[in-house]
């Protein structure tokens, strides 16, 4: 028992360590000699966890697109409408992005050369996420008529996505000014907010 538990604890470690490198470097600069030293440990002995780096990247991922599903379900059970929906999702994800692991499978989805794989893409579900609640808001007259829907996908994709490669160091140990930007447009969105800035 004290055993599974060790081995359940370095796996979960492994995650967390493997998650930071990717999130800092991107998947193809991630090295698992790197990982291994870091955890304390042979790089063979990884292996006994993760059969290879795609193997980590893909338990990232499903990790990653169960919490964002739970997320979504959380945010659109929970609210008055498609606005609200869509500012309670963002604000879900904002303090997801503080996680290395969210981070992780964020850029591991942007990674080109790693798209076809059999998980889950969550930048692509993140943007059908928020195109789908801005299109509901922009029926229901909810949305400020300067914005469409699908632009406004976009500058909320580029922001998630800013904030992932930009990194936390860039933004900022705590992404206090990332948030209240994201707030700040988060208003200019709805009907009767302050509008895009010109």
């Amino acid at each position: 028992m004290a055993q599974q538990e060790r081995a359940r604890r370095t796996r979960e470690r492994a995650l967390e360590l493997a998650a930071e490198e990717i999130a800092a470097h991107g998947y193809a600069r991630t090295n698992l000699q790197t990982v291994a030293d870091r955890l304390g440990t042979t790089k063979g002995a990884l292996y006994g966890h993760f059969a290879s780096k795609e193997a980590l990247a893909e338990a990232l991922e499903r990790e990653a697109a169960e919490r964002w599903h739970a997320l979504r379900a959380t945010a659109e059970a929970s609210c008055a409408g498609p606005e609200q929906a869509l500012h309670d999702t963002m604000l879900a994800l904002a303090r997801q992005l503080e996680d290395p692991r969210i981070r992780a499978a964020l850029r591991l989805a942007a990674d080109s050369g790693r798209r076809g794989r059999g998980t889950p893409n969550l930048l692509e579900e993140v943007r059908r996420c928020l195109l789908e609640q801005l299109r509901s808001a922009h029926r229901l007259g909810r949305l400020a008529p300067e914005w469409r829907p699908e632009v406004a996908a976009q500058v909320l994709l580029a922001m998630v996505y800013g904030a992932v490669f930009a990194g936390w160091t860039a933004i900022g140990k705590e992404p206090t000014r990332w948030r209240e930007a994201l707030w700040a447009f988060l208003a200019s969105l709805r009907a009767g907010g302050p509008g895009p800035v010109t």
